[in-house]
């Protein structure tokens, strides 16, 4: 009876001890909390204030993680051995991303804990730059959980790697978080900040990742040449042609310059989507012994022309307008004389006629092809008899000059 006595005793007391500890107030809970990001390694750290409660033997450091069932469990990832160490680097967390945390405070039998932190985590900064503006604008994610609430963010710029960090904008803690800044066209290279602050109660700082931003460039054509040039006789026209690369949905602008002149912009010309860009130019002029084209085209933001080779048109000389007409013809007989066919230097296909008459005025022969020949057979196809016929032709030579001739005939048989 005696054991069992004592045992009764001992379970009593450890009951007693139990209810002791539950009994017990927490530990003191943090009251000053930040994540920031250190700009040198650009890794997550969490710091806070050391609790003063003297029971304090170190921190638990915590991470939310959603379970199968949807619901976020808050795991501990470390535990810090001492009341004075409050600072805790997050290897493996990445600054790109927003990470939550909590910490608290705890005993040194892990039986007296304080009440863990609000969630709080790190802002991400990201920003984006036109190469066509002077400007970027840098957006990121509202801070977290900041004690007495985040009172405003600032925004730095360094325009070189060694320079120094100038402040760029301020923004408050409402509305969108976006801010766009200018940046000197000089700075190749910028680099980006952001700084959420605290009100002045607490005069808290998280800073943000780091961003290394390159000034994109505008596209351009990868190029531009030369293909062919020559003159139209028919047309009086020189026609000028370039190759030209079609990844730059752009327009193009053609230069030209008679011997002994300066360029001079002469059209400006639409995008050419199969790569060839043509242009038929009626401006030049037959006294003139030679012309020199380039074309050339802007990058995607309209700035730093790029200019083609030069072509080069070699003017031909001017050619007299000429005729030939022979005056009999042998249609039954062999050779060059069986056709009456008319020989022309410089005539122009487009309005050309040829009538063909016999001594009565009836038309046996009629055409528009200045390679088409009489063989001496009516518009019915029936051989004329042998006589005199009278010929009318109309033409247009490459001088531009119109004339109209009319003549005779002779068919032999």
């Amino acid at each position: 009876m005696k054991a069992a006595g004592h045992i009764m005793v001992f379970v009593a007391s450890m009951v007693a001890s139990v209810a002791g500890a539950q009994a017990q107030e927490p530990l003191e809970a943090l009251s000053r909390w930040v994540a920031t990001v250190d700009d040198t390694s650009q890794l997550v750290v969490l710091r806070w204030n050391a609790c003063s409660d003297i029971d304090v033997a170190g921190y638990c450091v915590k991470t939310d993680s959603v379970g199968d069932d949807d619901v976020t469990r808050w795991i501990t990832i470390d535990t810090t051995r001492s009341r004075l160490d409050t600072e805790f680097v997050c290897n493996g967390y990445s600054s790109l991303t927003v990470n939550r945390f909590r910490v608290n405070s705890i005993d040194d039998s892990y039986t007296r804990t304080s009440y863990m932190t609000d969630p709080f985590g790190n802002v991400v900064l990201s920003a984006s730059m036109s190469p066509c503006d002077a400007s970027l604008t840098a957006t990121w994610t509202a801070y977290e959980g900041m004690p007495g609430g985040v009172n405003e963010y600032k925004l730095y710029i360094r325009h070189s790697a060694d320079g120094p960090w100038v402040l760029a904008g301020r923004h408050s803690a409402d509305g969108t978080l976006s801010l766009t800044i200018p940046v000197p066209d000089s700075a190749t290279v910028v680099s980006l900040r952001l700084d959420a602050l605290s009100g002045p109660a607490y005069g808290l700082v998280s800073s943000s990742n780091r961003l290394d931003i390159r000034r994109p460039t505008a596209d351009t054509l990868l190029f531009l040449t030369a293909d062919t040039v020559w003159y139209d006789r028919e047309q009086l026209e020189a026609v000028v042609r370039f190759r030209v690369d079609t990844s730059l949905n752009t327009s193009y602008t053609l230069y030209r310059a008679a011997e002994g002149w300066p360029m001079a912009r002469v059209a400006t010309l639409p995008f050419a989507p199969d790569g060839l860009v043509e242009y038929r130019d009626p401006q030049v002029n037959r006294s003139d012994s030679l012309y020199r084209y380039l074309l050339s085209a802007t990058d995607g933001c309209g700035l730093n022309e790029k200019f083609s080779d030069t072509l080069t048109l070699i003017m031909p000389p001017p050619v007299e307008p000429t005729w030939y007409f022979p005056n009999v013809i042998m249609p039954d007989a062999e050779g060059v004389n069986a056709r009456f066919c008319p020989v022309f230097i410089g005539l122009l296909a487009e309005g050309y006629e040829l009538w063909i008459y016999d001594r009565v005025g009836r038309l046996v022969f009629h055409t528009t092809d200045p390679d088409a020949c009489w063989d001496g057979t009516s518009l019915q196809g029936s051989k004329m008899p042998q006589g005199g016929y009278v010929f009318v032709v109309h033409g247009r030579f490459a001088d531009r000059s119109k004339h109209t001739l009319s003549g005779t005939i002779t068919i032999l048989r």
